[in-house]
């Protein structure tokens, strides 16, 4: 049976409510919470899983929305859950924007998403608009914010081609990229 967007979300809060607090502060979610993320995950669009994510309720498992989002192979979809969503893998989301094979998106998370692996969005800009300016123009601009960021910048091979990033370090000596 399928079930309507609006009637799951309030079924959702409303389980939310009942799900009992753990030791630690975090709530134990109740079966039917359980039994109704997993039909937002199958059954529901992606800005509707992302609708539910960004309420923060407390019953929430982000890891199986997280998946959800992944297995959609959407950049969009991918970008935003990364940016908005704490708590996600930066990383497998990344990787699904690098398959994406979309130069603009790898641009665009390797700047806005802290954690991103800037030197495979750079390489994947490369290698994904060879033959276009698009992949001079995105690799510049990019370039251009690190440096004026994070004063670091992309080290290029002969052809033009990404090799390299120097390392970021932040205040608690963790590197950035």
């Amino acid at each position: 049976m399928k079930i309507k967007f609006e009637e799951l979300f309030i079924l959702l809060r409303a389980e939310d409510k009942k799900g009992q607090r753990t030791i630690d502060s975090k709530v134990e979610p109740t079966q039917n919470f359980v039994r109704l993320e997993e039909k937002l995950c199958e059954e529901c669009t992606a800005e509707q899983i992302y609708k539910i994510a960004k309420l923060g309720l407390r019953s929430t498992n982000i890891k199986k929305l997280a998946k959800a989002i992944i297995a959609r192979k959407d950049p969009f979809d991918n970008y935003m859950f990364a940016e908005d969503i704490p708590g996600v893998d930066i990383r497998a989301h990344g990787q699904v924007v690098i398959e994406s094979k979309d130069p603009q998106y790898n641009y665009v998370f390797a700047r806005d998403i802290p954690g991103a692996d800037v030197l495979a969005h750079a390489q994947a800009i490369y290698k994904f608009s060879k033959d276009d300016k698009t992949a001079g123009s995105l690799l510049n601009l990019l370039n251009s914010y690190l440096k004026s960021e994070y004063n670091t910048e992309l080290l290029f091979d002969d052809n033009g081609c990404p090799i390299e990033i120097d390392p970021i370090i932040d205040n608690n000596g963790l590197s950035k990229y």
